[in-house]
């Protein structure tokens, strides 16, 4: 039940901001499997233009299929261009409507309502945590999207040229994303006790300021001050063992990759050997693995951004 709770929380919180801007997310959408669809296209005409050198109308099926990749070149910068507007600015939106809601939630608040919550408590809510949340309805959507289109897309393609090296290349990205799975859950503790820390500190730094004149004058300073280095300290404790496991977790996806090309250099050039592939068709199969490179290094954020959201 606990753990259902938050999940109906941020779906709450969804429905109720994201939906007036759907239009926004959809074009983006769009614009999105356009950009990925591109993509996947490049290496395609690349295998073709490669595998055509040395045949006698080889000039001429180069020279379309530069043409083409470059088109399709000045194409991504168009729509990735468009999908990050159409994805970022309702964020932003977002971010303003919801300041202004929960100010004008805080003053219809009665003196001993608000006294449930520490000053510094409610600033670093109305600051830190709201950018959390832009964060998960902008970067965070786009990066779902995108992740899903491209995995499927570019996973196609793959398969066609060979299931055999698509099977054998996807295996390690698979294993570095259940690794990466086991270490979300200690994130999200992490990242809720971090968010407190840092919720105490802005409460003391407020009280101090307040009382001011009240723990000069009983000459405090000093007990201030050790207890501000206690509750910073403790947050940087926090944030130093949130910091070890994005060390340890986040660039596994990318290490992952990497081992996949490993695998389709060795595998891959003996199927060329035996002419089971052509060679351009392994420089796509390459260049298709390098183009899965991105989103699963962003999975990694995508996973801390998310986990910050939801808290």
């Amino acid at each position: 039940m606990d753990a259902e709770r938050p999940l109906k929380q941020v779906l709450r919180f969804l429905n109720q901001y994201t939906r007036p801007y759907w239009r926004w997310y959809v074009g983006g959408i769009i614009f999105l499997i356009a950009t990925n669809w591109l993509a996947v296209q490049i290496p395609r005409q690349l295998a073709i233009a490669i595998d055509a050198m040395g045949t006698d109308n080889s000039a001429h099926v180069i020279e379309n299929a530069t043409v083409t990749i470059a088109l399709m070149g000045l194409g991504i910068i168009v729509v990735r261009t468009l999908s990050r507007v159409l994805f970022f600015t309702p964020g932003r939106l977002i971010e303003f409507q919801l300041k202004n809601d929960i100010l004008a939630h805080l003053l219809r608040l009665q003196p001993q309502q608000l006294s449930r919550w520490e000053s510094g408590d409610i600033v670093s809510r109305t600051s830190n945590d709201i950018t959390y949340l832009r964060a998960l309805v902008g970067f965070g959507g786009l990066q779902i999207v995108n992740v899903s289109v491209a995995i499927i897309l570019v996973g196609y393609q793959m398969i066609d040229l060979s299931p055999r090296l698509t099977l054998l290349c996807l295996a390690p990205m698979l294993f570095g994303l259940l690794i990466v799975q086991f270490g979300i859950g200690k994130f999200y503790l992490l990242v809720k006790q971090s968010q407190e820390r840092l919720s105490d500190l802005s409460s003391h730094i407020l009280s101090t300021l307040h009382g001011i004149h009240t723990v000069q004058g009983f000459n405090a300073q000093s007990a201030m001050n050790d207890r501000f280095v206690q509750q910073n300290q403790a947050y940087l404790e926090t944030n130093l063992r949130l910091a070890r496991i994005r060390t340890f977790f986040m660039p596994l996806m990318v290490h992952a990759a990497g081992l996949s090309i490993a695998i389709l250099l060795l595998v891959g050039g003996r199927m060329v050997e035996s002419q089971s592939i052509t060679v351009g068709e392994l420089i796509g199969f390459t260049t298709y693995v390098a183009i899965l490179l991105n989103p699963l290094r962003s999975l990694g954020w995508l996973l801390s951004i998310f986990q910050r959201g939801m808290t």
